[in-house]
C-alpha cells in the first residue's frame, strides 16, 4: 500500500521497495530514480504530497520531468528513451 493505483504502478513500487530494503540491509544507499522516470516521479509524489489532500495516482506524464526541452508535440516520445537511459545507468551502477 504505497498510494499508487494500477497493477504496473504497484508492481514497480513493490520492486523498488524490495531493492531498497536489500540496499538498507547491506548498508548501501537507497536507489532514488528521480522525477525523470515514472516510478521516480510517482515516488516523489507519494512522499511529498500534502497528507490532507492526498489522492492515489496512476502513472501520468504530468508529474514526470524531462531533462531536455522539447516541443510539446514531441514530449510523449521523449519520456521513454529518457527513462530507459536512466534505468540503464542505475543498473550499470548496481543501484537497481
Amino acid at each position: 500500500m504505497t498510494g499508487v493505483e494500477g497493477y504496473i504502478e504497484s508492481a514497480a513500487s513493490g520492486m523498488l521497495a524490495g531493492i531498497n530494503m536489500a540496499h538498507v540491509m547491506n548498508n548501501e544507499p537507497v536507489c532514488t530514480p528521480g522525477n525523470e522516470t515514472m516510478i521516480g516521479a510517482m515516488s516523489y509524489y507519494i512522499t511529498h504530497a500534502d497528507p490532507h489532500n492526498f489522492q492515489p495516482m496512476n502513472a501520468n506524464f504530468g508529474i514526470m520531468h524531462l531533462r531536455d526541452k522539447v516541443k510539446k508535440s514531441d514530449r510523449k516520445n521523449a519520456y521513454a528513451p529518457q527513462s530507459l537511459a536512466i534505468i540503464k545507468e542505475l543498473i550499470d551502477k548496481h543501484e537497481l
